[in-house]
């Protein structure tokens, strides 16, 4: 059941990234992302990093850094978090912008 779920969300995401519906994950994965997510008080930053085979995403809140994601092997679980924090900085009234 966890294998199907896996495989639904990377068709998913690979029809989102072609029809340009997310312009947050490039096609390499080997690249890092960077979001900065701004409201007229705050910023916020996202970060997502290859690390070896696999990566990490980090976030900066109130100029605290966090590792909020990481995976040894592959980028789904950190692309997943990183597009989810964005949606719901986004949602809170931030303008994201990709770096």
């Amino acid at each position: 059941m966890k294998f199907i779920f896996i495989g639904i969300f990377q068709i998913f995401l690979s029809i989102s990234v072609a029809l340009g519906g997310n312009d947050l994950i490039t096609k390499d994965p080997n690249s890092k992302q960077k979001m900065i997510c701004k409201t007229q008080k705050e910023i916020r930053v996202l970060v997502l990093e290859p690390k070896g085979l696999g990566c990490e995403v980090l976030y900066t809140k109130q100029g605290s850094d966090k590792i909020i994601a990481q995976q040894k092997q592959g980028t789904l679980r950190c692309e997943d978090v990183f597009i989810t924090l964005k949606e719901k900085l986004t949602k809170g009234g931030f303008i994201c912008e990709a770096e």
